[in-house]
């Protein structure tokens, strides 16, 4: 292998990962039920749907924290994609573990606490302040990561699809309304 290239080649980690979460809802489905086989099946279906919600999560992330590492933000592929499966996992734990009023504050303690996060990467320079895109973009993945968390997938989804528009699209066209005012280039557009 080249010099700097990683130990394992990618398609083998993912493949890795990926038994090991099949493995890993496999053992918990046993422990679970006590191997009892008639009541083996509805509890890796139950076991499934989590797997599933929190692979929707996190491929709605990546796609999204593709575009902002491809532009070198500080929060990129990893940090984006974290925030939506920690999203989904609160949006889980919301729906499932707590009841009522419980429920709800767990969604907000979410909504805060990702706030602080996006928070930290906004700077301020002299007048010019960089990194809202970026808070935002950590904030509404969040809410994505929530949203298929509870079940909300269709909404998840749309939503998903709004952030690349806002993302891609939006960025070529702040770039032509900067040029036709005289203005400079913002960091992260692209100039046609």
């Amino acid at each position: 292998m080249a010099a700097g290239s990683p130990k394992y080649p990618v398609k083998r980690v993912w493949v890795a990962v990926a038994l090991g979460l099949a493995l890993i809802a496999l053992i918990a489905g046993c422990v679970g039920i006590g191997c009892d086989v008639s009541a083996f099946w509805p509890a890796m279906r139950f076991y499934g749907v989590i797997l599933l919600r929190l692979a929707l999560a996190m491929l709605l992330a990546v796609i999204i924290g593709a575009d902002r590492e491809r532009h070198d933000k500080p929060a990129g592929l990893r940090t984006i994609a974290m925030v939506g499966v920690g999203g989904c996992l609160f949006g889980l734990l919301a729906t499932m573990a707590f009841v009522g009023d419980a429920s709800s504050r767990v969604v907000q303690g979410l909504v805060t606490g990702v706030g602080f996060l996006g928070a930290g990467t906004i700077i301020k320079e002299r007048s010019r302040i960089e990194g809202l895109t970026t808070a935002a973009t950590i904030w509404t993945v969040s809410g994505i990561g929530l949203a298929v968390g509870m079940g909300w997938y269709a909404l998840a989804i749309m939503a998903a699809m709004a952030v690349v528009f806002v993302l891609t699209a939006l960025r070529h066209f702040e770039a032509r309304r900067r040029k036709a005012a005289g203005e400079p280039p913002a960091p992260d557009t692209i100039e046609d």
